[in-house]
């Protein structure tokens, strides 16, 4: 499955907090082009872990378990900071991950850990703490609605007219773009945007295909299965465009060596 779907290798951090081992297949499936997982690797050594690769395959070994560490990033990188918080939810000590990524993705993993007994603090900042613990527990916990679907639909109908209605799709995660929606650009094209005082339902509206206008709102929804998505009325693909995160100026704690191809860390 890790060769066909590239998330599915956020496997390995979990598989070798627990078992203290782990051999996971060199992630595949990014129709984006080729994203590293370097950085994965990296942390997990700054921790403690040792890294081979081979035949396509990543096995990653910590007999003694794995120890907490300062990780600095040298860029910010979505899964290689969902990597280090949840190797270091069952680490020995604390550590801490310098140059994380901020998204609202890490803050509801956080909050997850958390609901299992972790101990993780500083998200939606720069620096997350994770403190070790000896172990999790089982819980029952609701993940956010993916805030790309639901901006694509919302996209959509402003490209295409007619209505998308999106169930469990909160504005919080979307705001941006829906401020962006709502504002005019030239004299013949304009958007009116409101919002209700629920975040659990989103619904995009324009006047029609041949008018560049679009309505984007919110209402309280009732009798509805939260996360549920309903069918769109039209429906328009869209191209996404990728943004590009610019490198950080802060020194890193981690380093690979060219010549041995190991990771070393100054830490703290």
């Amino acid at each position: 499955m890790v060769r066909k779907m590239r998330a599915s290798f956020q496997v390995l951090a979990p598989l070798l907090a627990r078992q203290h081992e782990a051999k996971v297949s060199l992630p595949g499936g990014c129709a984006i082009g080729a994203r590293p997982v370097e950085l994965h690797l990296m942390a997990l050594e700054a921790m403690g872990a040792k890294i081979d690769l081979a035949e396509g395959y990543v096995t990653a070994t910590a007999p003694g378990g794995l120890t907490g560490a300062q990780i600095v990033f040298p860029f910010v990188s979505v899964g290689a900071t969902e990597t280090a918080m949840m190797a270091a939810t069952l680490a020995k000590g604390v550590t801490r991950i310098v140059n994380a990524a901020r998204e609202p993705e890490i803050s509801d993993l956080g909050n997850l850990l958390n609901a299992m007994g972790a101990k993780v603090s500083g998200l939606g900042s720069g620096e997350i703490t994770v403190e070790g613990v000896a172990g999790l527990h089982g819980t029952e916990y609701r993940v956010m609605p993916d805030r790309i679907e639901a901006g694509t639909y919302a996209i959509a109908a402003a490209i295409a007219g007619g209505e998308v209605e999106l169930l469990g799709a909160s504005q919080e995660t979307i705001a941006s773009l829906l401020a962006l929606l709502a504002t005019p650009r030239q004299a013949s094209a304009g958007c009116a945007s409101s919002a209700a005082d629920s975040r659990n339902h989103a619904s995009a509206h324009a006047a029609s295909p041949d008018h560049n206008v679009c309505q984007a709102s919110e209402r309280r929804t009732s009798g509805r299965r939260p996360g549920a998505m309903a069918s769109t009325r039209r429906y328009a693909s869209a191209d996404s465009a990728l943004r590009s995160a610019k490198p950080s100026t802060r020194a890193t704690s981690i380093s690979r060596s060219s010549s041995s191809g190991r990771c070393a860390r100054s830490g703290s």
